[in-house]
Formats: structure tokens, C-alpha cells, sequence
């Protein structure tokens, strides 16, 4: 089902009425009053996932409120297999962004004390290698700037997303933005 709303009452209206398991948001611009609608929306209705289609990246600073707010996909205007699979991603419980969403996520995030993430905590070559993650980097790029092999940094990376129990570098992002603290 498809409805077009020109406002937030009118999108609470229409969730009770249809009680979706997913919507999909399309919005002009993102800021402080999405973070408040989301906000509303997952109180009111915690079973709906959320997906927003912008036309751009977003007000800076407010990428880790949306996802708090209860966002769980981020996609700037691009071909409807990204918002595809985007969809079929949120409905099975994970999240979806696109590059330049992760990207500014990326440097939004703060990666300096990744230890307090993880029960147990890192080991040391962990906790670089998250960092040198955080920040964007491949694990070719992580490998050249620690002088070790590709494979070594894939059977770190495996281990750091073990212990963070998600399955993704995206879902480590964001469990670093909801363990974060402001």
C-alpha cells in the first residue's frame, strides 16, 4: 500500500488505520523534525521499520539521532533496486545505507574508545584495526597501514564483529552510533 501525506498527524492516521511492517519515507529534507516524527513513531508503533529516501545526505550532526530515533535504513534518491533492497534488508531485522550516507556516518562517529562496545573488550590489534574501520578504510588499505596481510585483517575484522555481535562493517557503525553517548 502506497499513501502520499502532507503531514506527520496525517502519517500517524494512516499507521494505525494500516499497521505496516515497514515504511518508507520520503522526504524533502531531513533534520530535527524527522528525528521527533521518528521518535513518535517508534514509541507508538515499535513493530514498524523505517526507511528514508532523501535527495541528500542530511543535516550534519543528526545521522546518529535518526538511527536512535529508530531508523533503520538511510537512502539518497538512487534506483529503485537500491530501495529494494533496502526493503527486503529492513524487513529482515538489519540496516542499509548508502555510500555517502556511511560515509558521513563515518566521520560523524567517533571510533576512539571502541573497547567499551565489546564485552570482554578488544585486544589492542582489534581495537586499531576498528578504528582504522571506522574510518573508512578497506581492508587493503588497513593491511598496508599496519605492515599484515589482508587475511589477518579479515580474521580481526570477523572476531570484532563477533564480539559486537552484528554481522556487517554497517551494523558495527551502528552500534557504534547507539553506544556512543553524546
Amino acid at each position: 500500500m502506497v499513501w502520499e501525506a502532507e503531514e506527520y498527524e496525517s502519517i500517524l492516521q494512516e499507521l494505525e488505520r494500516l499497521a505496516p511492517d515497514l515504511l518508507i519515507l520520503s522526504l524533502p529534507e531531513c533534520g530535527i523534525e524527522l528525528i521527533s516524527l521518528l521518535e513518535t513513531l517508534s514509541q507508538r508503533f515499535p513493530g514498524t521499520r523505517k526507511l528514508l529516501v532523501a535527495p541528500e545526505p542530511g543535516v550534519p550532526g543528526t545521522l546518529p539521532q535518526l538511527f536512535r530515533a529508530g531508523l533503520r535504513s538511510y537512502v539518497v534518491d538512487e534506483d529503485v533496486s537500491s530501495i529494494y533492497h533496502a526493503a527486503i534488508a529492513v524487513i529482515e531485522g538489519g540496516y542499509w545505507l548508502s555510500q555517502c550516507i556511511a560515509d558521513k556516518m563515518l566521520q560523524e562517529v567517533a571510533f576512539t574508545q571502541p573497547v567499551a562496545l565489546a564485552p570482554g573488550g578488544f585486544t589492542p590489534r582489534e581495537q586499531k584495526i576498528f578504528c582504522l574501520m571506522g574510518r573508512g578504510l578497506s581492508n587493503t588499505e588497513i593491511a598496508q597501514s599496519l605492515g599484515i596481510s589482508e587475511r589477518t585483517v579479515r580474521f580481526h575484522l570477523r572476531h570484532i564483529l563477533d564480539k559486537l555481535g552484528v554481522a556487517t562493517r554497517t551494523e558495527a557503525i551502528i552500534r557504534a552510533l547507539f553506544d556512543r553517548r553524546d
